[in-house]
């Protein structure tokens, strides 16, 4: 899943590829989502930060031609695709508004990202005597009294989103205390983005640049305090890494150098893992924080790791084979032994945990979203069977989220609430441009558009 102006089309690997092209051979544009040196294909979404480990979507990036050569999955990781390695149908690098590698002042008004949102933000704390039960369209009073959506209007007693930014580049994206980071995945002068919600809105500025082909971004350390990302590489070389930069910010580190098409990646206190989903070994990769050794599980000739996300000591992955080929995997994180908690599965794309299930997305047509218990009890449950492409999935306990990218010309694009409690799935936002990049946390739901607009959701 691959979403992004250059790099929607990036998102499934050869073999996927062309048991993709029914599912996906409307979606021209977005060259994530066949990338790979041979077509690619990855998911992802990463840790939220209250805590809980939220979903990793990594998705592969092109054939080394090219910012258009590019999780799964999240996608973001998270799985749009297909046209082909070596696309053209998405815009060279230096022709993205993020690709510059610097955003200017908020003053510049000539600079997409820096556009503010106008509206007024109310920050009244105020007790509404009037409210008894809640409203099913007052903004203030959305669902039930006090639960205010902001700049979102209230729809059926849900929360709708509302932009926070224009311009953006995004492929994958985490949120923190209020703070979003994100990849724009362009090849060797990529760059990692972030953005305080401030009034509401979200001025852009460059966390690190001079990336090549950032592809999935995660939290990590302690307290959730380091950024980690990978980046992929051409696809065509030993050429991709895996950084990190403390939230406070500063010069990049390059924990891992000479690596072949990293995707999928996650962080605790302990370690970092990423998948490598191509040649020469499929396989995931552990480096515990501190040290400079790395430890591998080869994942089988055949297959393509591609999310990866981690949950109380557990590393959990997908391996997006197709025809009933793939499957849903985890290991502890010391001993690093493959235990397969779901095989014959369907190209797995994206993938997401929390203390009680597994979640993860496939790519077939049309895609569909699963949920398995952690402790691999009982049976895989099918949430939702008609999506066009589910290329992201995050989670948080008690809840999962799913963007559906949707096709290239039908705006019918949307952000998929799943609520374990009622066993029920709401379409938060529908007719969207294409959603590529996701994030939660505690309080809101964040995503971006092929469009380039940045969106937050009041949850």
């Amino acid at each position: 899943m691959k979403p992004r102006l250059a790099l929607l089309a990036t998102l499934a690997p050869a073999g996927l590829l062309a048991l993709s092209l029914a599912a996906c051979g409307d979606l021209l544009g977005l060259k994530d989502l066949q990338p790979y040196p041979d077509g690619g294909l990855d998911s992802g979404e990463d840790a939220p930060p209250d805590g809980t480990s939220g979903g990793d979507t990594g998705a592969p990036p092109g054939d080394g031609s090219g910012p258009d050569a590019g999780d799964a999955q999240n996608g973001t990781d998270s799985g749009v695709e297909r046209d082909g390695p070596g696309s053209t149908d998405g815009p060279a690098p230096d022709s993205s508004p993020l690709d510059s590698g610097t955003v200017d002042a908020p003053e510049d008004t000539t600079h997409p990202v820096d556009a503010p949102v106008d509206a007024p933000v109310d920050t009244s704390t105020a007790p509404d005597s009037s409210c008894t039960s809640g409203s099913q369209t007052d903004s203030h009073n959305c669902g039930t009294c006090g639960h205010d959506c902001l700049l979102g209007t209230c729809s059926a007693g849900l929360c709708q989103p509302f932009t926070i930014a224009s311009g953006v580049t995004a492929y994958d994206m985490v949120a923190s205390s209020g703070t979003l980071y994100w990849v724009d995945q362009v090849q060797t002068t990529g760059n990692v983005w972030t953005c305080k919600i401030t009034g509401n809105k979200c001025n852009a500025q460059t966390f690190a640049s001079g990336q090549n082909m950032p592809e999935r971004i995660t939290l990590g350390g302690a307290s959730n305090g380091t950024v980690f990302w990978s980046n992929y590489g051409s696809g065509s070389a030993a050429d991709g890494s895996i950084a990190s930069l403390p939230l406070a910010g500063g010069t990049p580190t390059t924990l891992t150098s000479g690596l072949w098409t990293p995707v999928g990646i996650a962080a605790d206190t302990s370690y970092v893992f990423w998948a490598e989903s191509y040649a020469p070994t499929p396989q995931i990769v552990r480096r515990p924080l501190g040290s400079s050794t790395t430890s591998s599980l080869p994942t089988g000739a055949g297959s393509i790791p591609t999310a990866v996300t981690l949950s109380a000591a557990v590393v959990y992955w997908s391996d997006a084979e197709s025809s009933s080929t793939g499957s849903v995997n985890s290991s502890n994180e010391g001993s690093l032994s493959q235990a397969t908690l779901l095989g014959s599965q369907n190209q797995p794309w994206s993938i997401a945990v929390n203390s009680t299930y597994v979640y993860w997305t496939d790519d077939a047509n049309p895609g569909a979203v699963w949920q398995y218990t952690i402790n691999g009890a009982g049976a895989k449950k099918q949430l939702s069977s008609a999506e066009i492409n589910p290329i992201l999935i995050a989670s948080d306990n008690g809840y999962a989220f799913w963007i559906d990218v949707g096709t290239s010309t039908g705006f019918n694009g949307k952000v998929v609430e799943w609520d374990e409690a009622t066993g029920a799935a709401t379409d938060r936002a529908t007719a969207l441009d294409q959603p590529v990049a996701l994030a939660i946390d505690s309080n809101a739901v964040y995503f971006a558009t092929l469009d380039g607009t940045l969106y937050m959701m009041v949850r």
